[in-house]
C-alpha cells in the first residue's frame, strides 16, 4: 500500500494489536517504513526522509512569531514553502511540522533539532514524548538564544523523530474484527480497556486530536516571547544610562579639575603678589636703611672734620694769645 493511500479494516486494526508484542526497543528504519504503510505513521511519507533509526521532519506553513505580530499585529503567519522563517536574536518562535503523526497505541515518539541548528544556537522546547495514540501535527517553540539572527527555509527539514515500543497495550482484551478505533478511544477515556492484571490502559483523549498547530495550545490573544530579549533591552538601557552617568560624571569632574586649576593659579597669582610686594618692600627698606646708614657715616665724617677744624683754631687762638703777652 502506497504512503498516500488510507489503510484498510484490518490493516487499521494493527493501531491496538500489536504484530510483534515481543519487540521491544527503538524503531529501525525497515519498521517505521511498516508502520507509515500500515497505519499512516507519518504522512507524508517520504524514503529519502529516513534515517537509520528517526526520520526527518519539515518546518510547516504555519507559526507564530512575535516579531512578525510587532510589524503587522498578526502574531500567526502562514509561510510559502522555500520563504525562509527568520529567528531574531534571544526571540522566540512557534513552528508546526508539515508533515502529520497517527501513533498506534503502543508506539511512542520523541523528536529534537537537527544538529546544525543545535549548534547555531537554537533550542526547541518539547515534552519528553509524544503519547500512544496521538494523531495529528507536531508544534513546538524554537528559542534563539545566540546573539545572531537563525534562518530556517519552509519546506527544508528541521528535526528530527524516533519511536519506541511500549509494553503490550491492552494485553487482556479480546479484539473482534468489528473493533471500531472510535470504540477503543472511547473505551480508554472511559478508563474501561483491560491491561495487565485488568489494570486500565489509557488513551489519549480524542478531544486533542488533530489539534490545530500551536494555536491549540497557546490561550487567545496571548503572545509569547522571549523574556531575555525584554532583558536584552534592559541590559542596553541600562548600559546606556550607566554611559550617559559616566559622561555627566567626567563633566563634572573635568570641571571641578578646571576649577581647582583656576583657583591655584589664583591663589598662585595671589601668593606670588603677596611675595612680590613683600620683596619690593623689604627691598625698599633695605635700601632706605643703606641710604640712612651712608649718610649717618657721611655725618660722622663730617663731624669729624669740623672738630677738627674747631681744634685747629683753638690752637691758633692759643698761639696768638701767646704772642700777645697780654699782661694778667
Amino acid at each position: 500500500m502506497a504512503a498516500n493511500e488510507m489503510p484498510t479494516k484490518n490493516e487499521l486494526n494493527t493501531m491496538w494489536i500489536d504484530h510483534e508484542p515481543d519487540v521491544f526497543g527503538i524503531l529501525l528504519s525497515d519498521r517505521i517504513a511498516f508502520y507509515a504503510c500500515k497505519v499512516g505513521l507519518i504522512e507524508p511519507f517520504l524514503k529519502e526522509h529516513l534515517a537509520p533509526a528517526s526520520y526527518d521532519l519539515t518546518l510547516g506553513s504555519e507559526c507564530w512569531d512575535s516579531e512578525h505580530a510587532k510589524e503587522t499585529g498578526q502574531a500567526r503567519r502562514i509561510l510559502k514553502k522555500g520563504e525562509p522563517l527568520i529567528i531574531a536574536p534571544n526571540s522566540i518562535v512557534f513552528v508546526s511540522t508539515a508533515e502529520t503523526l497517527n501513533l498506534p497505541f503502543y508506539l511512542v515518539g520523541r523528536f529534537n533539532l537537527k544538529l546544525r541548528l543545535l549548534h547555531e544556537g537554537l533550542l526547541v522546547g518539547v515534552g519528553p514524548q509524544i503519547d500512544p495514540g496521538y494523531a495529528g501535527r507536531l508544534s513546538c517553540p524554537l528559542h534563539n538564544i545566540s546573539s545572531e539572527k537563525i534562518s530556517i527555509v519552509c519546506g527544508e527539514t528541521f528535526a528530527v523523530i524516533e519511536f519506541q515500543k511500549t509494553t503490550p497495550f491492552a494485553q487482556e482484551e479480546k479484539w473482534s474484527t468489528e473493533t471500531d478505533i472510535s470504540e477503543i478511544r472511547n473505551r480508554g477515556e472511559r478508563s474501561d480497556l483491560k491491561g495487565l492484571d485488568g489494570f486500565p490502559c489509557l488513551t489519549f483523549p480524542a478531544k486533542s486530536l488533530g489539534r490545530e498547530p500551536v494555536k491549540g495550545y497557546l490561550p487567545p490573544g496571548k503572545a509569547i516571547s522571549s523574556s531575555l530579549l525584554g532583558l536584552s533591552s534592559e541590559l542596553k538601557e541600562l548600559d546606556s544610562s550607566i554611559t550617559t552617568r559616566v559622561e555627566e560624571l567626567s563633566s563634572r569632574v573635568h570641571a571641578v579639575q578646571v576649577v581647582g586649576f583656576v583657583a591655584v593659579v589664583v591663589v598662585a597669582i595671589s601668593l606670588g603678589t603677596y611675595f612680590w610686594a613683600a620683596i619690593n618692600f623689604y627691598r625698599a627698606q633695605t635700601d632706605a636703611a643703606t641710604q640712612a646708614a651712608t649718610q649717618a657715616v657721611q655725618q660722622v665724617k663730617v663731624s669729624d672734620v669740623q672738630r677738627a677744624a674747631l681744634e685747629q683754631k683753638v690752637k691758633d687762638l692759643e698761639q696768638r694769645l701767646d704772642k700777645a703777652k697780654i699782661p694778667k
